[in-house]
């Protein structure tokens, strides 16, 4: 599904994608999704003929047309590499040679594949090596003796090294499983007929080349498969496409390679990620490595095929002289020859029979052939028969490595290193294994060989079986998960279901959907807060720029700042989640399903483009007190729990451009409030990830310390600002615990208070962020648990506020409910997603302490409570009386306000209570119905042709008429509030209403407070 607007880039959101048969670049790019309509069983080896399905596109089909032609070069590559040197020695240093050959392969398999999986080596490893291979060929054609053979040997070892795993690895990411199979088998037997070839060469070196210029015909041969060699390797830099995310290579057009990269992920094929431990990890706590492994390494030891056959014609020659030199050299290729056939149909035949029919049908062909040479005195027909037949051998390793691929194709770098070692480890085998079970000097019948190759096949296909069993089951796991509708996301040692987003959601009474893995998320664990975390940002994906610089959504606001800006925060704020699961991605730590919509390297390509000047996307220059400085904080974030993801260590010119970006902040003029602490978060992430003068940047975070630390009042209380007449506004660093509560008992329901409340849980940032950092706090919030404890209820809180969410599951403006009105001249429809610092706590381990402590009860439901949290308390910095019922909590605000004229600016700061347990209104116009004076007192001093409310809750005189009526009650002269029981009175004429001081009086009076000191603290 496109992108909306002019998008030319690819999104998978939906299923059953649309085909497109003329390709034009201003099209989406799309594959084919559908499998082939199944076949009669007798007619089903049709399919070997079928290369390029009708269900493809056209697109599709010249796709895989230009890679098939590219593939075909691999059959020259596979040519050389499969050359015999007879070099006419006789004992065990024949079997030696191959022996320091499979040593340096054996030492360099496991980093070769590393290499190759890595898009911007692969595409030029491969044909380096090849390079390095053919200048060794040429010196070959010199050697004098056994000890520069050995070292040749060794060396060519090293250098084939990603010839055949490599070359399947670079197939098996770009051809689909349902595509794999035959083409592995045609590159394979690519090989035989190189050794087919190389036979023929041989015998015609040695009757037509021998004695030429000196050299025997032998040393010929040497000198052609370099001249056949070299040229190919060096094609190889033009023509050879690595992986489909490698830099494009230029005979693929740029709608083409992105074709290539959304077939792999259709057909689940992950991106690579980085190399390390976690990897390790997932390698070792896996089946795949260990069956993979130990298949291999029994079928390796089982295929000396070619050699055998010659030294038994040999050994037949030299009794009998039965063969000449020419036919030892000719009469073994048939084994090849065999080796093609059944290559090419066996590959075929596994895309349409059970895979685990066509192995059975190989490994009883060579069970027979081994059991037969075990017997040996079998008629001489019988004889050529078996070796022959042990072309079969051709058959394993085009099935095996094609299938280990496909069962871990989404873990890019645990694939190569397990296919890695297997090559490794079999040829570690194999080094040895021919000296030990098959010496030439017992030669030609092998007892001991045959009997062990006759137990090895059995034990080769019995691990086969056994990995398709496991294949299976964990296939038919995934199905299950599809067909309830979940789908399964590996956060390191836990589970997370989360729900397939196209099924028909459950809807609440008025109609408006919950957001599954986020409504119904019990909010206990990290995987929980992973599960909600996702769910949160995956309706973003449809809404990102071509780019992925910007995201805008589909209301608007008319925000105080530029669009560029806006879009800006909608690319920003989702960062302080995105930041870490990417990381854990990374890492290893977090596998998402194969059809997850979301694209965490997104956002690291959309921090490249929105940073660039140069780009249509460019979030543009800063200016003084621009909101894009707010922005910078959660890209600081990002860079400082990310920095190999979003800071760019491979590309100079990106990480230049992010830094010149960022470092405006420091030379443009900014309020002096909580806005210092970005320029903080920014400067040491310019430090700590980009690099920068630490000698330079301390200085500016050294004064915005200052000037915050100026801001505090006393007992652990910060304006926001110094404190003056313009600004009245306070912050806690645990102040929370005091506004913490519930609608039923003490359950995580928030005081809401002041502007701002369109971003939620965000309220609960605060406990997240002091269990990230891990600081001390005071009792009773000294243990890990606390913390925990008051993020979670909080989070659990908003599970049931259904209404928060937009139809498409994006957040909308309002707290519990759509209401734009709640929208601040600061507030895009993008700025919701501040609540997701909430979530900062998903970087943390499970092994930290927030995550392994029990969730601890509110501290007013322990017993110390009534000594630690009274039941009225006087908090004198910002200027509120906070009291605490068995129903609630709820504040007396008396101080706190702003100058700004800001929307609803009264209601939000100076009703007479804020309680956790019901919201409050918000005037929306000038006439009475709309005045809204819940918690607050409304005079009328003209007969109710006008009325009057309080600016703030603050002390003032004001002469009035006997017969003022309280508006809020409807009783002359008294009101009762009927949240908070307390009784308002209006004073009679020229008296002096204390508004603030009758409302509070039970509390105050509870306090010990005498009017006096009331009036003075007012």
């Amino acid at each position: 599904m496109s992108n909306q607007g002019d998008s030319k880039d690819v999104h998978v959101l939906e299923s059953d994608p649309k085909r497109v048969d003329d390709a034009q670049d201003d099209l989406p790019v799309v594959s084919s999704s559908q499998k082939p309509e199944p076949k009669s069983l007798w007619l089903a080896w049709l399919y070997i003929f079928d290369w390029y399905p009708s269900h493809y596109s056209a697109e599709e089909k010249r796709l895989l047309r230009k890679q098939d032609c590219i593939n075909s070069s691999n059959i020259n590559h596979a040519y050389v590499s499969g050359m015999k040197e007879d070099l006419q020695l006789n004992g065990n240093q024949y079997s030696l040679f191959g022996t320091f050959y499979n040593i340096g392969y054996m030492l360099f398999e496991i980093p070769s594949m590393m290499i190759v999986s890595r898009p911007h080596l692969s595409r030029y490893y491969l044909p380096t090596m090849e390079a390095l291979w053919s200048m060794l060929t040429f010196v070959q054609c010199r050697l004098q003796n056994e000890k520069q053979i050995f070292g040749i040997r060794f060396l060519l070892g090293v250098l084939e090294t990603p010839a055949s795993t490599g070359s399947m690895y670079i197939m098996s990411s770009w051809y689909r499983s349902d595509e794999l199979f035959k083409r592995c088998g045609v590159w394979y037997i690519s090989s035989n007929l190189g050794s087919m070839m190389g036979g023929y060469l041989q015998a015609a070196a040695y009757t037509n080349l021998n004695g030429v210029a000196g050299m025997a015909g032998w040393r010929w041969l040497f000198i052609i498969d370099g001249i056949i060699s070299m040229p190919i390797a060096l094609a190889g830099y033009f023509f050879f496409p690595g992986l489909p995310n490698s830099p494009k290579v230029w005979w693929l057009k740029e709608r083409e390679q992105k074709l290539a990269q959304l077939r792999m992920k259709h057909d689940g094929v992950k991106e690579s990620r980085k190399i390390g431990k976690r990897m390790l990890k997932r390698v070792f706590t896996h089946w795949h490595f260990y069956i993979a492994v130990a298949t291999y390494v029994c079928f390796q030891c089982t295929s000396y095929a070619t050699g055998q056959m010659a030294l038994w014609l040999k050994h037949e020659a030299e009794l009998h002289g039965t063969w000449t030199v020419q036919q030892i050299n000719i009469l073994p290729t048939g084994v090849q020859g065999v080796a093609i056939v059944t290559g090419i149909l066996a590959t075929n035949l596994c895309m349409i029979y059970p895979l685990w029919a066509v192995f059975a049908v190989v490994t009883t062909v060579l069970l027979f052939c081994n059991i037969c040479l075990l017997i040996w005195n079998i008629p001489l027909g019988l004889h050529f028969a078996v070796y022959y037949l042990l072309g079969f051998t051709s058959c394993v390793t085009p099935i095996l490595f094609p299938w280990v691929n496909i069962v871990m194709r989404d873990d890019n770098e645990a694939k190569s290193f397990t296919t890695g070692a297997m090559m490794t480890v079999g040829w570690a085998f194999f080094s040895f294994y021919p000296i030990t079970a098959f010496p030439v000097l017992e030669a030609p019948r092998w007892k001991k060989g045959f009997t062990v190759n006759t137990i090895l096949v059995i034990c080769y296909g019995t691990l086969f079986m056994v990995g398709q069993f496991l294949w299976l089951r964990d296939e038919k796991r995934k199905k299950y998960i599809e067909d309830t509708s979940e789908e399964e996301i590996i956060v390191k040692d836990s589970t997370v279901h989360v729900e397939n987003r196209g099924r028909n959601l459950e809807q609440s009474k008025f109609g408006m959907p919950p957001l599954p893995g986020f409504s119904d998320n019990s909010f206990r664990t990290r995987a929980d807060l992973i599960r909600a975390g996702l769910e949160l940002i995956i309706p973003l994906e449809r809404y990102k720029s071509p780019g992925r610089a910007r995201i805008k959504l589909a209301t608007g606001t008319g925000a105080g700042f530029s669009e560029a800006a806006s879009q800006l925060e909608g690319f920003a704020r989702p960062l302080w989640i995105v930041a870490d699961l990417l990381r854990l991605q990374s890492t290893g730590l977090l596998v998402l399903p194969n059809s997850s919509p979301i694209d965490f390297n997104s956002w690291s390509t959309g921090l490249k483009n929105g940073t660039n000047p140069e780009h249509e996307e460019y979030w543009g220059d800063v200016g003084d007190f621009d909101q894009r400085m707010v922005e910078m904080e959660s890209i600081a974030y990002a860079l400082l729990v990310s920095p190999d993801e979003f800071g760019f260590p491979d590309d100079e010119l990106a990480r230049r451009n992010l830094a010149a970006w960022l470092r405006q902040i420091n030379s443009r003029r900014m309020p002096q409030n909580n806005w210092l602490w970005f320029r903080i978060f920014v400067n040491l992430a310019l430090i700590r990830t980009l690099g920068a003068s630490a000698e330079e940047l301390k200085p500016i975070i050294d004064k915005d310390f200052e000037t915050l630390d100026t801001f505090y009042l006393e007992n652990g209380w910060s304006s926001d600002g110094l404190w003056g007449d313009d600004r009245k506004q306070a912050d806690y660093y645990s102040g929370r615990t005091r506004r913490e509560s519930s609608r039923k008992g003490i359950g995580g329901a928030a005081i809401p208070f002041g502007r701002s409340l369109t971003y939620r849980f965000a309220m609960s940032a605060f406990w997240a962020a002091a269990g990230a950092a891990n600081i001390d706090l005071p009792s009773p919030l000294d243990h890990p648990g606390a913390l925990k404890g008051m993020l979670l209820r909080n989070l659990r809180w908003w599970t049931d506020k259904p209404y928060i969410f937009n139809a498409d599951g994006s957040l909308n403006i309002g707290f519990t409910y759509p209401n734009m009105y709640m929208a601040e001249d600061y507030n895009s429809p993008q700025s919701v997603y501040w609540c997701l610092k909430s979530f900062v706590v998903v970087g943390l381990g499970d092994e930290r302490p927030f995550w392994q402590s029990e969730e601890q009860p509110h501290p007013l439901k322990t017993p110390a409570s009534p000594q630690n949290i009274p039941a009225v308390a006087i908090l004198e910095p910002p200027k509120h009386i906070l009291c605490n019922t068995p129903e609630h909590h709820f504040l007396l605000s008396s101080g706190q306000s702003t100058t700004k004229l800001f929307k609803g600016r009264e209601a939000k700061y100076g009703k007479l209570a804020y309680s956790s347990a019901f919201g409050f209104s918000v005037p929306a116009g000038p006439a009475l119905s709309q005045l809204a004076p819940d918690s607050t007192l409304a005079l009328s001093l003209d007969n109710g042709e006008t009325w009057k409310t309080a600016k703030d809750t603050s002390i003032f005189e004001q002469p009035c008429e006997s017969n003022a009526e309280s508006f809020a009650g409807g009783v002359q002269g008294w009101a009762k509030d009927e949240h908070t029981g307390l009784v308002v009175s209006a004073a009679g004429a020229a008296g002096v209403v204390d508004l603030t001081q009758n409302f509070i009086h039970g509390p105050m009076e509870e306090a010990g407070f005498t009017a006096s000191s009331r009036a003075s603290w007012l």
